[in-house]
């Protein structure tokens, strides 16, 4: 008969004719099943720590990724900057994003920060911007420039 424990497999046999009678335990114990099982429990235990680290890595992640990534919507509605007026944070990195709803073509354009791009109507065009040190930074759309005014203020 034998009989399973997780740390060692005892086979009892009759010293008389090889009989499985229980009555003498020749205390044989199989080590491979002990390191197997432990194999088993230690193969557990580092997928389980690899998926929590993978977890824990793609959260923080994330986060770091929307703290960094400042965004600014600017719709051009009537030939005109809505917001006409963002404030952003000095020395940090963000995205300005200019959504035409005319029936026009505009030209986003600000000398101050060297940058200009055409916005095609119903369109939308994103204009990284690099940190910037504190002040007033001004924009207007080219072929609008009487009404289409705006400004950046880092503060």
């Amino acid at each position: 008969m034998k009989v399973f424990w997780p740390h060692r497999l005892t086979v009892r046999t009759s010293p008389f004719h090889g009989e499985n009678t229980g009555s003498n335990p020749v205390g044989v114990t199989n080590y491979a099943i002990f390191y197997s099982l432990k194999n088993m429990f230690l193969q557990k235990l580092f997928l389980n720590l690899l998926s929590l680290t993978l977890l824990v890595s793609s959260i923080s992640g994330a986060f770091a990724q929307n703290a960094e990534k400042n965004e600014y919507l600017i719709q051009i509605k009537e030939h005109r900057f809505e917001p006409s007026t963002i404030n952003v944070s000095a020395n940090t990195n963000f995205t300005l994003i200019i959504e035409n709803l005319d029936k026009t073509l505009e030209e986003f354009e600000s000398d101050d920060l060297k940058k200009e791009k055409l916005v095609a109507s119903g369109k939308k065009v994103t204009i990284a911007v690099n940190g910037l040190k504190k002040g007033e930074y001004k924009f207007y759309g080219d072929f609008h420039q009487k009404t289409a005014q705006g400004k950046i203020i880092v503060k």
